[in-house]
Parts: C-alpha cells; sequence; structure tokens
C-alpha cells in the first residue's frame, strides 16, 4: 500500500499494488503494528485505481494513525493488515497469518502505532529514551552493562533518576496501559522485526531498542510500583524478553494468557511463527476454539511425546465447561504465576492415548493425597508482612520444630523455606543470579521469624514469596509432603507425577478409574525426578546454566563440593544396551540418545527412563485416565 502524501487533516489517499515477496524479491516497505480499535467506530480512505477512487472503511484508531505516518510530500509504502489483506475471506486470512513470518522480518522497519499524545505521554517518551540510553541489555542471559562505567552491582543499587517524580510515574504508567500492549497479535509482529523498530505515539519516538532496555532498567531498579504501573511493567517486560532464540508454543501460549484478542483461536494461531516445535498446526477457522486447544495438546503428545501442556489447566471454580478438563482454557488469564524450573519427570517420554474422544490416558505415579489446605493470603508491606508470614509458616510447620527432619530430607524449616517461593533461588542459576533471593538468607530469615528475633525483613524473598504463592494454596499430604497447589485444591485431592509433563499435578478423582486435573502444584521432594529415581545425592545440585552460544539455558548438576559441573544424573546409571549418547553441536548443553540397532536417532528422552526401565527399577507407574 503507498500512502500518499497530504497535508495533516486532509482525506487521505491510497493506492494499492500486487507484489511478489520472495528470498530473492524484497520490495521495500514499512510494517504497522497497532490495535484496530472498535469496528463500530469507523472512518474512511480513499483508493486511487485507473477507473478512479474507491472508499474503504477503516476503524478510528488506524484511520489517526495513517494522519500521523503521513509525509506532506512523499508517498511511504506500508504493509498494513486491514488494508493489504481481505479480511472477510477465511481462507486468505488464514493463508496471510502464516506469511506473518515473511512479511514482518523483512520490512525495512516496523512501526509500532500506540495513539495520539495524551496523559504526559510526551513526558514518558522523553524520560524512558533517555532511560534506555543508560545500558545495553544481553537478553539472553538477561546481562545488564552500565554504560556509566559501573559494575552492575553499583548500578543496581543506585536510584532512578525520576524516583521521586510522581508525575513521570503517573505518564509511564499511562502510556504502559494503552491497548497496544495489551494486544496478542503484536508479540508477532515485534518479535519478528528485523531490521529495527519504531513506537510512535503522536509526534514523538522511542527506538524499540531504547525502549526495550528502559523496560529492563524499570524491572530491575524500581520495586516500589503502584499496582497499575507494576501491570503495566510486568506486561511489556514479557513482551520485550526475547532473544534470537525461538521458543516452544507452551511457553508462548503461557506468557500470552492474558493478552487479548478477538477470536479464541488467535490464542495459537497468533503466536504459531515465533515457536521452535514441529507441530505442523495450519489456521483453521473453520474449527472451535475449544478444538484447536484440543488439538495442541493431542499433537505435543503425540507428535513431541510431551505433556508440558497439562501444566497450563488450572480448574476454576463454579465455572460449568464440556470442554475436558485436561485441555487449558488459554482464553483465560491465569491465577498465579507458572512454576519455573520443574523437573519432576526429568527426561521420560509422555505415554499418553485418547479415548472414548475426550479421554487422556496417560502414565504416571500418583505420590501424595492432600490433608491440609489453606489459601495463601496477599503479603502486605513490612512490618505487617511479619504475622502474616509467621502464620503461614506456623501453618505449614503443623506444630513441628524447625530442626525436626523432613519426609524427603532435610529439615522442615528448609522444605518450607522452598515451599514458599517454589524453589526459585539465585543459586539455582549459572551464573548466579542476583535479581532473585539466596537461599541462606532467606532461610536465616525464615529461623529469625520463628524464634522471634529482632527482623530485618528480607525483601527479595518476601517478594518472591508473594509472586510464586499468589492465588495459590498451601498443603500437607498425609504422607508429610508439603507443597502449593491451585486455589481450587481441596482435601482428598492427589499429587501426581506424569511422564512427560515437567510439573507435578494435582489431581481430584471423580470415581474409582478417572481424574480431574486440578492444576500444576510444587511438592517439595518431588521436583526433580525423586518420584521416579529416588533423592538425589546430598553433594550434587541442579541449576539453570546459561550458554551463551546457544542464547539459552539447561539443565546442570553441580557437585557442592568440587564445584564440577555435568549433565548426566547421577542417579540413572549406565545405558541399556544399544544405545549411546550421540555427537552433536550441543552436546555441552545437553545429551541425545541414539540406538542404530532400534533405529532410533538423536532422541533427547532418555532410555534409562522408559516405562520398561521405570518398572525395573520398582517405580509403580500406572494408567491413569484424565476426564
Amino acid at each position: 500500500m503507498t500512502l500518499l502524501p497530504g497535508a495533516f487533516g486532509t482525506k487521505v489517499r491510497v493506492s494499492l499494488r500486487k507484489a511478489v515477496l520472495s528470498k530473492s524479491v524484497v520490495p521495500e516497505y514499512e510494517a504497522l503494528s497497532y490495535t484496530w480499535g472498535s469496528a463500530a467506530d469507523l472512518d474512511y480512505i480513499y483508493i486511487q485505481e485507473a477507473e478512479g477512487e474507491s472508499v474503504l472503511a477503516i476503524t478510528q484508531n488506524l484511520a489517526e494513525a495513517l494522519q500521523y505516518l503521513r509525509y506532506e510530500d512523499t508517498s511511504r509504502v506500508l504493509w498494513i493488515d486491514a488494508i493489504c489483506v481481505d479480511q472477510s475471506n477465511i481462507s486468505e486470512r488464514g493463508h496471510q497469518v502464516v506469511r506473518m513470518a515473511e512479511i514482518y522480518p523483512r520490512a525495512r522497519r516496523v512501526l509500532v502505532w500506540l495513539g495520539a499524545e495524551c496523559d504526559d505521554s510526551a513526558l514518558a517518551i522523553r524520560e524512558l529514551n533517555a532511560l534506555g540510553s543508560t545500558i545495553e541489555v544481553d537478553w539472553g542471559v538477561p546481562q545488564i552493562k552500565p554504560l556509566s562505567g559501573e559494575n552492575y552491582e553499583q548500578w543496581s543499587k543506585g536510584p532512578l533518576p525520576f524516583i521521586e517524580d510522581q508525575r513521570i510515574l503517573a505518564s509511564i504508567e499511562y502510556l504502559l496501559d494503552r491497548s497496544w500492549f495489551k494486544r496478542l497479535w503484536i508479540w508477532q509482529e515485534i518479535r519478528l522485526a528485523k531490521f529495527g523498530a519504531e513506537i510512535i505515539c503522536g509526534r514523538r519516538q522511542i527506538s524499540w531498542d531504547k525502549f526495550r532496555n528502559a523496560v529492563m532498567c524499570l524491572d530491575r531498579k524500581y520495586k516500589r510500583l503502584s499496582f497499575n504501573l507494576f501491570n503495566g511493567l510486568v506486561r511489556a517486560f514479557n513482551i520485550c524478553d526475547y532473544d534470537q532464540a525461538l521458543m516452544s508454543l507452551w511457553e508462548l501460549l503461557d506468557l500470552t494468557r492474558d493478552a487479548q484478542c478477538s477470536d479464541g483461536r488467535d490464542k495459537v494461531y497468533a503466536v504459531l511463527n515465533l515457536i521452535d516445535g514441529f507441530l505442523e498446526l495450519e489456521p483453521d477457522y473453520s474449527k472451535t476454539t475449544e478444538d484447536v486447544f484440543k488439538s495442541v495438546v493431542l499433537r505435543y503428545a503425540s507428535m513431541l511425546e510431551d505433556l508440558t501442556t497439562l501444566s497450563h489447566c488450572e480448574m476454576r471454580e463454579n465455572k460449568e465447561t464440556r470442554v475436558p478438563s485436561w485441555v487449558p482454557d488459554w482464553t483465560t488469564p491465569r491465577e498465579c504465576v507458572r512454576i519455573y524450573g520443574s523437573r519432576a519427570c526429568l527426561e521420560a517420554k509422555a505415554q499418553a492415548r485418547c479415548e472414548r474422544e475426550n479421554d487422556l490416558v496417560v502414565s504416571g505415579c500418583l505420590v501424595a493425597t492432600l490433608d491440609f489446605v489453606e489459601q495463601f493470603p496477599p503479603i502486605t508491606s513490612f512490618p505487617s508482612s511479619t504475622a502474616q508470614m509467621c502464620k503461614i509458616v506456623g501453618n505449614l510447620m503443623r506444630g513441628k520444630k524447625e530442626n525436626d527432619f523432613y519426609v524427603a530430607s532435610g529439615s522442615m524449616i528448609d522444605a518450607v523455606c522452598r515451599t514458599l517461593c517454589c524453589n526459585h533461588f539465585a543459586e539455582r542459576y549459572l551464573p548466579l543470579q542476583p535479581d532473585f533471593p539466596l537461599f541462606h538468607e532467606s532461610n536465616e530469615y525464615m529461623r529469625n521469624l520463628i524464634e522471634h528475633r529482632d527482623l530485618i525483613e528480607y525483601r527479595s524473598y518476601v517478594d518472591e514469596v508473594n509472586r510464586n504463592a499468589r492465588g495459590r494454596a498451601y498443603f500437607m499430604a498425609r504422607n508429610g509432603y508439603i507443597g502449593l497447589g491451585p486455589s481450587s485444591i481441596k482435601p482428598g485431592d492427589q499429587a501426581c507425577v506424569i511422564l512427560g509433563c515437567p510439573s507435578p499435578l494435582i489431581l481430584r478423582p471423580t470415581d474409582t478409574t478417572s481424574y480431574n486435573v486440578v492444576g500444576e502444584c510444587y511438592i517439595d521432594g518431588f521436583m526433580e525426578g525423586e518420584a521416579l529415581l529416588g533423592a538425589l545425592p546430598s553433594n550434587v545440585r541442579y541449576a539453570y546454566r546459561y550458554f551463551p552460544d546457544l542464547c539459552r539455558r539447561y539443565d546442570a548438576l553441580i557437585n557442592i563440593q568440587t564445584g564440577d559441573i555435568q549433565i548426566e544424573d547421577p542417579r540413572l546409571g549406565p545405558l541399556p544396551t544399544g544405545w549411546r549418547i550421540a555427537d552433536h553441536r550441543k552436546r555441552h548443553a545437553y545429551n541425545i540418545f541414539s540406538n542404530e540397532g532400534l533405529g532410533v536417532h538423536n532422541t533427547e528422552f532418555d532410555p534409562r527412563l522408559s516405562p520398561e526401565a521405570l518398572k525395573a527399577r520398582g517405580v509403580k507407574l500406572q494408567d491413569i485416565r484424565l476426564v
């Protein structure tokens, strides 16, 4: 589409032409990323054709954007979905969704239209531009390099330049609350931008790179945020938090859970161009939303032999639905954050089959039956947080002393300390991540809490507890294990480790043969393959190791005594006859396995975790019917 020159406020005129887009032929154009706005409030543009002019109805938001994007004295070539795609043609619409992966990366620049100036947006753009110019960010680690010459620790302790300026903070809050940040389709539009992007708000602009830097800076340095600014920052950070590596579909579905789209099927279709999997999903708008979601679960199970999608399920009380409980509702925002870094099933392959159309039969082992359940209350600021934490800890301890033995290993206070933040500590990362709490300092804070000593709040730990436990309930099982589960859990529910699903799940028996999925859980003592292999040796722990050459983190094991790092889990033992660890480009990060005799080449699933191998170890696997 060519946007013809004209003065601001006059009628918008454009011309359209067909263009070839291929690897060898790339026309020069800019692609627009924007929010459509209401179809009930329309404006009109004029299309110049050989026979004269025709009129096209567009939304007010797009009409406003064209006024600001138009040059007075020269034409501008743009790609805009509402104009360049026939939205009434379902077949063309599905075809163009697939082609987004070509259109946005090949654009000379992606233009992000936030809307006209208002609510001090010019001030917000100015301050974010200045803030984003103070650091460089490696989003893969993530790692910040201050341009002031300070090291990270010095920089992180320094205040923001506008920390006390409520007008600036309010202007940023309003900017991040604009509808563009809440729209689902913008995720692929901005992430696919290969040659740069520019955010435009009225007459003000900021480069996408500077904006991302500013968001990272706000996330790391400013903790005392208003509720609305906090929500806006989390939303913006999730959009900005990417590197060049593609993501799995389930990761994107989880990250975009709160993003808005008018068609529930687009929850899947809008992110297909960003995934690294081989699901062979094509946009098909003749399917229902429920069928699309169900097909994602079944394709993951059959093609990738993976059941991670089950951890996205959240049972909602008083919500009637005909959809099976094992099919997540990605149109509904999550009640709580995902439990990060679970590896309850290790590299075990999913064993799943669909029966009776809506039953999913999986393989796993039931590890605990819930006994005591208590909803987790939001923790307020210090000093009232002390009393709240004391009550929570007391309920989880259930009359035990801090140094009493925990059923899995170690002390009760260690288990409670891990459970409340889902074991999310700085030491879990390689290199160590200073923005998360340290375990030994968190443990000391908890002991001081119990013993009513003079207390200095360890805010980093309390914040991590609040983030991970919000929207959940804590529980103690009949066999003594403690954990966090969905807010809808009840006594009698069962915790289960399912092959192919990294997080343990809470299941609710419906009768003697089937279960409903309640949701994922953290259960201390079953998060690192203990249900399948027993406890790790006391001198070894898991961590998430970052590989700069791969721009990703992978599991690693650290010998606490020697500091040595290894990939192999010492509990596994030797490979079965005929199997070997294959050579591959990423062997320094993780293992893949081959067995020429069986015709198996380069699988990430460990043969020592097959159902046959596990049963030989004495693991009580069983078929579990999810309905």
